[in-house]
């Protein structure tokens, strides 16, 4: 392939998402895939109906600086036609909040700062966000919360020399949600959970659900490609992979 893929995956625990990235590592063998893991889905995976894959390089990464390590290691190592997976991606967004709360605020936890954040509301509940009383306060803490996601997440995204494949759960599109995400995934009902602009920055976006006889997929986006209306959902690696975007067969 000499076009690199930036794929992003959509769907509930147990649709396949972790499964279909292993489809793919077994396909492309020997070219070398490197799995950023948060939420400790692989290792049995890997000991399972995958234990054949010797090319499969394991990131954990419960926590951001275990994250933010991993992209930078990755990012040196891989090479034209390796993959990388980052599974799941939505979890980056909040472990990124989960540190800056942490540094700053000295030590505490996310969970019980916003409990301490909401006892303090002196109004109604809007005042958690804005005001005085505000627990992270737009123009102080939310930009430098986009930086240091942005200086791990995005040269996975943009500048690693590998192919992508990203996973992350559903999140309900609502009202709240600016125009281009509407416009996007409000046909589909839901988009991509995490940092608002993920759904933004990825060629291809699939999205998985569940059927009467098993899972399926639909593409929400992509380039100049045919695209895909509730596919029984098999093998990403040939179905999506050889017959639609003509990898190497």
């Amino acid at each position: 392939m000499s076009i690199r893929e930036r794929i992003l995956t959509i769907g509930p625990p147990g649709s396949g998402k972790t499964y279909q990235f292993l489809q793919i590592a077994r396909r492309v063998k020997p070219k070398q895939c490197f799995a950023i893991d948060t939420d400790d889905s692989y290792p049995r995976m890997l000991s399972g109906g995958f234990s054949d894959l010797d090319n499969i390089q394991l990131f954990p990464a419960f926590d951001w600086p275990q994250l933010r390590d991993a992209s930078k290691a990755i990012c040196q190592k891989a090479e034209e036609g390796d993959w990388v997976s980052l599974d799941m991606v939505d979890n980056a967004w909040a472990m990124v909040q989960r540190y800056y709360i942490s540094e700053v605020f000295g030590g505490i936890e996310m969970g019980e700062y916003f409990l301490e954040a909401r006892k303090k509301v002196k109004r109604d509940a809007k005042s958690l966000f804005a005001g005085r009383d505000a627990a992270l306060k737009g123009w102080l803490d939310w930009p430098v919360l986009t930086r240091l996601y942005e200086d791990s997440i995005l040269p996975l995204i943009y500048q690693c020399r590998g192919h992508l494949y990203a996973a992350s759960k559903p999140q309900t599109v609502s009202e709240d949600d600016d125009n281009l995400t509407k416009e996007m995934f409000g046909p589909y009902g839901v988009k991509p959970a995490g940092q608002k602009a993920l759904g933004h920055q990825f060629h291809t976006i699939l999205l998985f659900t569940c059927g009467k006889e098993g899972w399926y997929m639909t593409t929400i986006k992509d380039r100049e490609r045919r695209r895909l209306e509730k596919q029984k959902l098999i093998d990403l690696a040939v179905q999506y992979g050889v017959a639609i975007a003509h990898w190497s067969k």
